[in-house]
């Protein structure tokens, strides 16, 4: 009974959970980069690799510090923080799980496991070419590595319920809940790196990253193998 029922959950948790934060780590790109083009005049205040760190930097890390350089204001930012709650939020009520399983206290501390999660991720930025109104610049960017976390997450989940073999359905499922959303709280290992080559154009005098930035980052952040 109890190898069977493992044997049902095994991967389902991690993945949701990953691919809702690889979900969250697109659209708060796309809400970053919609809000940065209002600076007019002058020269790009940054380099096109300074620009893509910036960006990053206030996706994953909720670093403000030089967002007005890439015309990014207080309500932008606002309005990127509330679209990403709003999201994790929306895939929780749709999920398949019920409410006694799904309680306030998990989706809350799910939330805060994503997040404190993508803050560990490193990254670093280097240029590649310029010319005239379009760059290249490599992200080279540590990543989570979905097999790894399902399998850390199993290992614990499976010692849990042998020493406690008395745990309902219910219990289980809450625990893979709790050990998944740690696990990637703790952040991806230093070693699983990936880099890929970001496209920039210049518009009103910011360097803005193309439009399939979000999805390469999202990609190899979070790796689904």
């Amino acid at each position: 009974m109890l190898d069977k029922m493992l044997r049902d959950f095994k991967g389902k948790i991690g993945e949701v959970i990953m691919k809702n934060s690889k979900k969250i780590l697109a659209v708060a790109l796309v809400t970053v980069m919609s809000g940065t083009m209002l600076i007019s005049c002058g020269k790009p205040k940054t380099s096109p690799e300074d620009t893509a760190k910036i960006y990053l930097d206030v996706v994953l890390k909720n670093d403000k510090t030089n967002m007005d350089k890439i015309g990014m204001t207080e309500d932008d930012y606002n309005t990127h923080a509330n679209k990403e709650k709003d999201l994790l939020m929306g895939e929780f009520e749709t999920s398949s799980a019920n409410s006694n399983i799904l309680t306030d206290e998990i989706k809350t501390n799910l939330e805060n496991n994503i997040s404190t999660g993508m803050s560990k991720l490193d990254y670093e930025v280097t240029p590649v070419s310029t010319d005239k109104d379009t760059a290249k610049v490599n992200v080279k960017i540590n990543c989570f590595k979905f097999s790894k976390l399902v399998a850390n997450e199993q290992q614990k989940i499976t010692e849990e319920v042998t020493a406690n073999p008395s745990m309902t359905e219910n219990e289980i499922i809450q625990e893979s809940l709790k050990i998944a959303g740690e696990e990637i709280a703790a952040g991806p290992e230093k070693d699983d790196t990936t880099t890929v080559e970001v496209n920039l154009t210049k518009k009103n005098n910011i360097w803005v990253p193309d439009d399939n930035f979000e999805n390469d980052i999202s990609k190899v952040a979070i790796s689904m193998n």
